[in-house]
């Protein structure tokens, strides 16, 4: 097992991408910490409990990524239950479709909060403690709009893009301290939350256009997060990998 006895936290665990590197964690052996709001709380203690079910060991914790209070309260309950946390998966996100004239300046700054902020509260605190014990693994999950242009999601990219930027930054100076910071980039995946927000039509013109000639589905990422976290990726920090079928680099297949 790649990542016996590690202890985990996945922000947004209970639900698609996050659920599934959830449960992909579990499988390799960590004990797994499943951080998300109160709306998706329920789904995350279904989560937990697949994995106790199965032999492993996990607990949900309700955290609102723009509640400092609240942050440090799950954070605390993480560290006094497992002693430590160490791999962070910063999973959760928010993401409205929007045109970018039709964005009222108080989504704007919700989804940057969520997206980015929520980040920073979070993995400042986590980090404190990483840098005391002197390990630590870090994955943020990016998205492949931060790489394209792509339309009706610019606060989204916006968030995503500070990420990368913050994803880089944050492996140079936590690299002395033991610490890998990497993020891994998505393409459009297929999970309950993006299919509510964007129409079919969109899966199947953006699944036309990938050179394995499909969009993602959450278990796609499970092997990247699963290396990052692990000892085999001991060697990558500051990276964002594109996870995207080759959406982002290789022309789609030509028919016939």
């Amino acid at each position: 097992m790649k990542l016996k006895d590690r202890i985990a936290m996945v922000t947004g665990g209970g639900t698609g991408i996050g659920r599934a590197i959830s449960l992909g964690f579990a499988r390799e052996g960590a004990k797994v910490l499943i951080a998300t709001e109160k709306r998706t709380f329920a789904a995350a203690q279904k989560t937990a409990e697949e994995i106790r079910s199965s032999g492993g060991d996990a607990l949900a914790l309700e955290m609102d990524l723009t509640n400092a209070p609240q942050i440090k309260e799950a954070v605390k309950q993480a560290i006094e239950k497992y002693g430590r946390i160490e791999i962070l998966v910063n999973n959760a996100a928010v993401y409205p479709a929007t045109p970018f004239l039709a964005i009222t300046e108080e989504e704007w700054l919700r989804v940057i909060d969520i997206n980015l902020n929520g980040v920073f509260r979070l993995t400042q605190l986590v980090a404190k403690d990483m840098v005391e014990k002197r390990y630590g693994k870090i994955i943020n999950v990016a998205s492949g709009q931060a790489l394209l242009g792509i339309p009706l999601m610019s606060h989204y990219t916006a968030a995503k893009g500070g990420l990368i930027a913050l994803t880089k930054a944050l492996a140079s100076e936590f690299s002395p301290h033991g610490i890998n910071v990497n993020a891994f980039a998505p393409s459009l995946t297929h999970t309950i939350g993006v299919e509510e927000v964007l129409p079919k039509e969109f899966f199947d013109a953006l699944g036309n256009a990938v050179a394995l000639g499909r969009c993602g589905v959450a278990e796609d990422y499970v092997g990247i997060a699963v290396l990052l976290a692990s000892e085999e990726g001991s060697f990558i920090t500051g990276e964002t990998i594109s996870v995207d079928g080759g959406y982002a680099n290789v022309f789609a297949r030509l028919p016939g």
